[in-house]
């Protein structure tokens, strides 16, 4: 049996590169200017309400656990919260204005090879 044409979306979740514009930022980090700015938008704001929960269970956890929860706890939510980020970025990248207030996202410098 011949197996059918993987959609874009498969070809993204098993790392195949496609010729479309990449839907995994984690991992090509950049976002095609193609993509709507007011569904950036609401992805933005989607994944900024994620990370302010993780932090507000994070001062939950501090304040009625024990110290060793809260420290186990606090790294497992650094790790959320980096992932977040790691999706939030590209996008801030490709519509700065939609980044945070006092998070400038401009486009770094590379460092000269020595």
């Amino acid at each position: 049996m011949a197996s059918q044409p993987r959609s874009t979306i498969e070809k993204c979740v098993i790392g195949e590169k496609t010729s479309e514009r990449s839907i995994n930022p984690a991992k090509d980090r950049k976002v095609d200017k193609e993509i709507d700015k007011d569904v950036t938008s609401e992805v933005c704001e989607q994944l900024l309400d994620a990370y302010l929960s993780v932090e507000k269970a994070t001062k939950i956890i501090q304040e009625k656990c024990s110290r060793k929860e809260f420290e186990c706890f606090r790294s497992e939510a650094g790790r959320v919260a980096g992932g977040l980020y790691l999706l939030l970025e590209p996008l801030w990248r490709a519509y700065p204005d939609l980044a945070p207030a006092g998070l400038e996202m401009t486009r770094r410098k590379k460092k000269a090879r020595r």
